[in-house]
């Protein structure tokens, strides 16, 4: 009895399911087809006895004549052409295929080439750009700072030019106190004079006197409002510098102004333009890492295209073996059929 539980008609079905599968019967396959169990010499054993009968069938010139012979020649020979002509059309199928996928991949590099140029150049831009705004705003801190010192400029100058209206306000109220006493004493010495005159038969001598003694005062008077007038000019003239000063700082703090307003358009600008770059690099890395999952696809269609073209090779390989070994009969089994015969006539 046979170890592992295995018998000749376990063996036959695992061997005739190995050669439906394209599958050389060896004594290992038959062995794992049987799930590892049984032993090797039992399993050669069986293989041996069902290659006999097989031979044994064959070797009846009852079942087996000259012309069946023939046919079953030409039909291993139609066999092999038409798995020959198969293979032929799967390699020719397999190489149009994989030039398919070769012209594929081409383009898929071109463009994978042209998206990575494309996007150095948009880093490389981006990389300016950003050094740009960096420029931008190290210049718009600077123009701040310049701002600052020019707003706190202006409070000075606001300052002084309030401390200079206040002056002037106070040299035009001296100006006009002096314009007013001038004014009341050439009154009252046109009223004295007149005084004078009614006077002068009454007090002829002592009006002499006091004439006299009137213009030392009047030219003493007289002196003191040339000075006055004098003081006026000049300050009418410090008046005039004062607006002069005014009119140029308010100048140069409009001009000021306009330069930080030229300032905040032009970061307002750069800052949109960085945000577009941005926009576009995102895009490009989009469509890289879809042309590179692409890639991928392919090469694994590409790969799954070589392992069936190898399936194909091994069933032809197992086919040829099988016409091989079926032929290798058919040329033994004549032989083996005379020697029968001889040894019927013999007995």
């Amino acid at each position: 009895m046979a170890r592992g539980g295995i018998n000749r008609v376990l063996v036959e079905n695992a061997r005739d399911a190995l050669i439906a599968r394209g599958v050389n019967p060896s004594i290992d396959a038959v062995r794992v087809e049987l799930g590892n169990t049984g032993s090797k010499t039992t399993i050669h054993r069986y293989l041996k006895e069902l290659e006999a009968e097989e031979g044994a069938r064959l070797d009846d010139e009852a079942l087996l004549s000259d012309t069946l012979k023939e046919f079953v020649g030409r039909l291993a020979r139609r066999l092999r052409e038409e798995a020959n002509e198969l293979v032929s059309q799967a390699e020719s199928r397999h190489n149009e295929a994989v030039g398919d996928l070769t012209k594929d991949i081409d383009s898929l590099r071109d463009d994978l080439a042209t998206a990575q140029s494309k996007l150095e150049d948009t880093d490389s831009a981006l990389t300016k750009e950003r050094d740009a705004r960096v420029a931008a705003e190290t210049d718009l801190a600077t123009a701040k700072t310049r701002v600052a010192e020019l707003e706190s400029s202006e409070k000075s100058l606001q300052e002084r030019i309030s401390d200079k209206d206040e002056q002037i306000e106070s040299l035009e109220q001296k100006h006009q106190q002096a314009a007013d006493a001038l004014k009341g004493y050439r009154k009252e010495v046109a009223d004295q004079r007149e005084q004078i005159q009614r006077g002068h038969e009454r007090e002829v001598r002592s009006l002499r006197d006091e004439l006299r003694s009137l213009r030392e005062d009047v030219a003493s008077r007289l002196e003191e409002v040339g000075k006055l007038d004098r003081k006026n000019a000049q300050l009418v003239t410090k008046l005039s510098d004062s607006q002069k000063q005014k009119r140029a700082l308010e100048s140069e703090l409009e001009s000021v102004r306009g330069a930080l307003n030229a300032l905040s358009t032009r970061h307002a600008k750069l800052e949109t333009q960085t945000e577009r770059l941005d926009d576009n690099a995102k895009t490009q890395r989009s469509r890289i890492a879809k042309l590179e999952q692409e890639l991928a696809e392919a090469r694994s269609e590409l790969l799954a295209k070589d392992q069936e073209r190898t399936r194909l090779h091994a069933q032809v390989a197992t086919l040829e073996g099988l016409f091989e070994g079926f032929k290798n009969r058919l040329a033994e089994n004549p032989a083996q059929g005379e020697e029968r015969a001889a040894g019927s006539d013999s007995a």
